[in-house]
């Protein structure tokens, strides 16, 4: 079986998207800056790889003095996602002392294995989210979606 079909010459080789708007209609996630805290260097290391890979900027640390160290040269990030568990203190103090310090009620989300009502409570009284380990790839997604619409909303 064979088809045999002639090679039009005059049409123009198509490169990529017509225009950079077309680009953030397809990757909503391009170009947001996320901090991920957490004291395990391959978790760390997978969710950067993650993010980056939805077209998200990544800033990486993996203690409170090491944020507070980013956040003194950098930019506020649109959306922190924090481990509970740090080696110097926990990701809730820690999403606390960066919203003091960026001067912002920056969205977090804090992630961990700790499923007890205390850290809920203490977690849902900063307006931080929670979303407990092993965390899917797709609920990181939504709350990052979640809050590009709420950010839009409240714009308008």
């Amino acid at each position: 079986f064979r088809v045999v079909m002639p090679i039009d010459r005059t049409a123009k080789a198509v490169k990529g998207p017509a225009n950079a708007a077309t680009v953030r209609i397809a990757e909503p996630l391009h170009g947001l800056s996320v901090l991920c805290i957490d004291n395990e260097p391959r978790i760390l290391e997978g969710m950067t790889l993650l993010l980056s890979g939805w077209g998200c900027t990544v800033l990486a640390s993996d203690s409170l003095k090491d944020s507070l160290r980013i956040a003194e040269t950098e930019d506020a990030p649109f959306a922190i996602f924090a481990d509970f568990h740090l080696d110097d203190g926990t990701g809730i103090e820690t999403i606390i002392a960066l919203r003091k310090l960026w001067r912002m009620d920056i969205p977090a989300l804090l992630v961990t294995a700790d499923r007890t009502p205390e850290v809920r409570g203490m977690a849902e009284a900063e307006r931080i989210a929670v979303q407990n380990k092993p965390i899917k790839p797709a609920a990181l997604r939504a709350f990052l979606n979640q809050v590009t619409v709420m950010r839009r909303t409240a714009a308008e």
